[in-house]
Formats: structure tokens, C-alpha cells, sequence
């Protein structure tokens, strides 16, 4: 599933709680309030389970999500937040010191990454590339698709940027057509616009919400 649809299925939840909570039925707002913390623990361990994207980003998220979510639950006492700082810099420091570890390329045809508060830096050398989708959510990702070939029909690739950016690189030999929806941002397409026609073709869906799409040879 794209990262647009995970937004969209997360904006339609929001919506739907509001409007229940107008008409009486639901407490909707002491839930977002009680619970919103776990929504960072469930991006922590999404991250967690992903090798494209960086551990500690997703080791921060459980981390500060599971202490606020203790803090609701009245189970953690509030002056524990004096420690929390220091612990949280010295983690920092250390995602800094140790080594990054060199992503291998990826050889599958599809993509399927999500980075939030994270990036993502990988490259596919399919020789069927088939589309999929990258999202970057107060993050970004870093795409190299130079050594990858088309499928025959062409490719779909969804690319959703909120708050975060998306570098994108094609071959030289292939054509892009750019749809989608900009909201106080946008995309850049510096790719080579002389090709032939029958030039194989990657459709290419923007998000951008305060966010910026860079696609270029």
C-alpha cells in the first residue's frame, strides 16, 4: 500500500472521529489526547522493521513515544522527565558517532518505502522496474534508479512529500510524465525532455504538502 493511502486512510479516521464527537457519540478528543503517543510507538516499530531505513530513527520514535504514553497513563511521574533529556541527547550522539551501515542495491522490482523523521538512500538495478512508492513524511529519500530497466508497459511510482523532500534519478533514456496535487510546495522535473516517443515511460503521482519532489537525470 503507498504512503498516499496511508495518509489519506489516517486523514479519513481523523475526520470521522471529529464529526462523531460533534454528534455526541464518541469522546474523540480525550482519546487523541489520552493516546496520541502510540501513533509515534506504531511509527517506531514500522521503522524498526524496515532494513532501508535508519534503526535509530526508529528506536528514537518507540523511545519517545513510549515515555509520553506513560506520562498520559499517569504511570511514569512527571519530574522522570528531568532524566529524559540528557538520555535522549546522549542517544543522539551516539547515532552520530557509530558508522553508517552501506545499503546494498535494491534488485526488486517494486519499491515500497515510507521515512518519517528519517531517510531513506537506496538504488534498484531491476531489470524489470514496475513502480511503487516512496513517502517522506518530516524526512527524506533519496532514490537512484539509474541502473534499473523498465518493464515493458511502463511504471508507476507514487511519491508523497509532507514536510520532507524526495531526490529522484532516472536514466537518461527514459521519458517522465508528472501528475499529482502540490500544497505549498512542489516538484522539479530536470529530466531530458528530447526523447523519441517510443521512449519507455515512468508516470510519476506527486503528494507534496509543504514539501519538495526533485526529479533529474
Amino acid at each position: 500500500m503507498s504512503g498516499r493511502l496511508y495518509l489519506g486512510g489516517f486523514l479519513v479516521i481523523i475526520g470521522l472521529g471529529m464529526l462523531l464527537e460533534r454528534l455526541g457519540l464518541i469522546p474523540f478528543g480525550d482519546w487523541v489526547s489520552t493516546y496520541w503517543p502510540s501513533i509515534l510507538i506504531i511509527l517506531g516499530i514500522y521503522q524498526l522493521t524496515r532494513p532501508q531505513i535508519s534503526t535509530w530513527s526508529g528506536i528514537i520514535l518507540l523511545a519517545v513515544g513510549g515515555i509520553w504514553q506513560l506520562l498520559k497513563l499517569d504511570i511514569l511521574a512527571t519530574d522522570s522527565l528531568k532524566f529524559v533529556w540528557p538520555l535522549a541527547i546522549i542517544a543522539i550522539g551516539l547515532a552520530m558517532l557509530l558508522p553508517r551501515r552501506e545499503r546494498p542495491s535494491n534488485t526488486g522490482d517494486r519499491l515500497g518505502y515510507i521515512a518519517v523523521f528519517s531517510g531513506v538512500k537506496t538504488r534498484s538495478n531491476s531489470e524489470r522496474f514496475s513502480g511503487g512508492s516512496v513517502t517522506a513524511i518530516l524526512g527524506g529519500a533519496d532514490i537512484d534508479l539509474r541502473g534499473a530497466m523498465l518493464a515493458t508497459r511502463g511504471a508507476n511510482l507514487d511519491l508523497t512529500a509532507v514536510l520532507g523532500g524526495i531526490d529522484l534519478r532516472v536514466p537518461q533514456d527514459w521519458r517522465v510524465e508528472i501528475t499529482g496535487l502540490p500544497i505549498l510546495g512542489g516538484w522539479s522535473d530536470k529530466t531530458d525532455q528530447q526523447l523519441a516517443e517510443g521512449a519507455p515511460v515512468l508516470r510519476i503521482h506527486c503528494f507534496v504538502l509543504l514539501g519538495g519532489v526533485d526529479i533529474k537525470n
